[in-house]
């Protein structure tokens, strides 16, 4: 198995101390992660991923001047390439959809093991969405409560929902299914509708646990 010579470089935003300094010390003894700096509060997380320019933003959901979700807007417009996790106590639906909204393509738990936040980054540092099972769980309640219809997805949208699980933007999709930006929305708009999310890791993770989409490993 091939492994990369850049390791994922890792901004740890917390207002907690403890909790950086345990985010930390287990990612200075994970493989290929490298902690780049530490923020304790939404503004300093802006400025430092501005400045550092790390692979993935850790941010805490609710930390002073701004929190999470603002953190998240600001970041990916100043740096679209970031990948912002989430990880948090709070699993809410309304916490839940304003992060994943805002931009963010990873939300874990506090609760999780050090273990699952490693892997998590990994997922999403190669261009995946990581949910804890919680929150998965969570957005598929609030889903459910819509009825019980099959989702009718075709197979060019299953096409495009693969490569959207693979983290591609619209106009790479257009360019590998040779279709312009335009019909890409609009299957994306449909895919939306017939699995009642309303953003791309939504979709993903409810069309994996309908079994309608698998993951390749």
């Amino acid at each position: 198995m091939s492994r990369s010579h850049h390791p994922i470089t890792v901004l740890v935003a917390d207002d907690h101390a403890i909790v950086r300094e345990g985010l930390i010390s287990a990612f200075a003894l994970a493989d290929g992660l490298r902690v780049v700096g530490e923020a304790m509060d939404a503004d300093e997380a802006v400025n430092m991923s501005s400045s550092l320019q790390p692979d993935i933003v850790l941010l805490d959901l609710y930390m002073p001047n701004g929190g999470g979700v603002t953190a998240t807007e600001r970041i990916l417009s100043d740096r679209p390439e970031a990948r912002v996790v989430i990880l948090t106590s709070y699993d809410a639906a309304r916490d839940i959809s304003s992060a994943l909204n805002a931009g963010a393509m990873g939300y874990l738990l506090k609760s999780s093991s050090s273990d699952d936040i490693v892997r998590a980054i990994h997922v999403v540092a190669q261009g995946g969405a990581a949910l804890d099972p919680k929150v998965a769980a969570t957005l598929l309640q609030g889903i459910s409560r819509g009825g019980d219809q099959i989702p009718q997805i075709t197979n060019r949208q299953l096409e495009i929902l693969q490569l959207i699980s693979e983290g591609l933007g619209n106009l790479q999709i257009g360019e590998q299914l040779h279709l312009s930006v335009p019909t890409i929305k609009s299957h994306i708009t449909e895919i939306f509708r017939q699995l009642g999310v309303s953003d791309r890791t939504e979709a993903v993770v409810v069309a994996m646990r309908l079994g309608i989409l698998q993951l390749e490993r």
